[in-house]
């Protein structure tokens, strides 16, 4: 998972964020039209080499209704394939263990450890959401936890019974009978989290509260904006805008993005490639986020320096 916005550490971090629910927090102010439903091509792509085949869906970290009836081909992808994979895994022991991450120590609240104005910023951003939200009902986040919940907070309650894509294509897997896997551990996407200092948490907070308020006052829907350029599938729009959002500042931008998308795909990649090569004879789906494929140095670039065919999928 990544970050919900541009944050920008005081350090370069070893790693990415387990909660990647809005990597696109950069569109806040970016108007996009609504989308009903899927308007363009799937970010699907299909990989050959040999006899071998396998595919790559590019998923966004969130559930809604608008993304619960899948294209015809990625229908016809997912049914072809025997071994469906995740970025991390969706069983309860992994799902108790990301829980149990996002917990502060015994005896530490959330409110306690907020300064006065940061505090009352809280309570605005709580209240915006909806009237009857309290920060009581947080005690036990660790202030980064809090900072990635407030993103998708708003459309998780307009929808509190759906899950993200990613768990849906899980689900749907052990349904039908298919093998699932994961392409990285809950401990190595919390790397990041562990090596946060306080200051690091309060400045994500701070700089979540402020895109939350700058997307308030500008009547944006950020998790609307995000889905809609989704449904698109327009690569290229997602890229200008990822790497208009990457490029600023010039340094800090670049620690950062190297720290949540470059070594982690190198990392993806490899073993995305070491199970191709593990079981040539198997049809392999692997569904990342979608910033993963989208970028010209990312994992698709990675696979086809390994000799493989990639090839977008149409709409049908």
């Amino acid at each position: 998972m990544a970050f919900p916005g541009p944050w920008r550490f005081r350090r370069d971090f070893p790693g990415v964020g387990f909660v990647r629910l809005l990597i696109f927090g950069f569109l806040f102010g970016h108007g996009v039209t609504p989308v009903a439903a899927w308007e363009g091509p799937p970010f699907l792509w299909r990989m050959e080499k040999g006899e071998a085949e396998a595919y790559l869906f590019g998923t966004i970290h969130l559930g809604d209704p608008r993304l619960r009836i899948l294209p015809p081909a990625v229908n016809a992808a997912f049914e072809r394939s025997q071994v469906i994979y995740t970025e991390i895994p969706f069983d309860p022991p992994s799902l108790s263990e990301a829980h149990r991450a996002t917990q502060a120590p015994s005896g530490e609240e959330l409110r306690g450890r907020l300064s006065g104005d940061l505090l009352l910023e809280v309570e605005e951003a709580l209240a915006a959401i909806d009237p009857s939200l309290e920060i009581v009902a947080f005690a036990d986040r660790r202030m980064w936890a809090f900072a990635v919940e407030l993103i998708t907070l708003e459309a998780r309650l307009r929808h509190p019974f759906l899950t993200a894509l990613d768990h849906q294509l899980h689900q749907r897997a052990l349904w039908e009978g298919r093998e699932v896997r994961a392409l990285e551990t809950v401990e190595e996407q919390l790397a990041v989290f562990r090596g946060m200092t306080p200051a690091d948490e309060e400045d994500m907070l701070r700089d979540t509260l402020a895109h939350l308020r700058n997307a308030r006052e500008s009547g944006v829907d950020a998790t609307d904006v995000l889905i809609s350029l989704y449904l698109l599938g327009d690569p290229g729009a997602l890229a200008v805008q990822l790497e208009l959002w990457l490029g600023e500042p010039a340094t800090e931008g670049a620690d950062f993005r190297d720290a949540l998308l470059t070594r982690r795909d190198v990392v993806l990649a490899e073993r995305i490639l070491a199970h191709l090569a593990e079981e040539p004879d198997r049809v392999h789906f692997f569904a990342l986020g979608v910033a993963h494929l989208v970028l010209e140095r990312g994992i698709l670039s990675q696979l086809k320096a390994a000799g493989w065919r990639v090839t977008r999928v149409g709409p049908e």
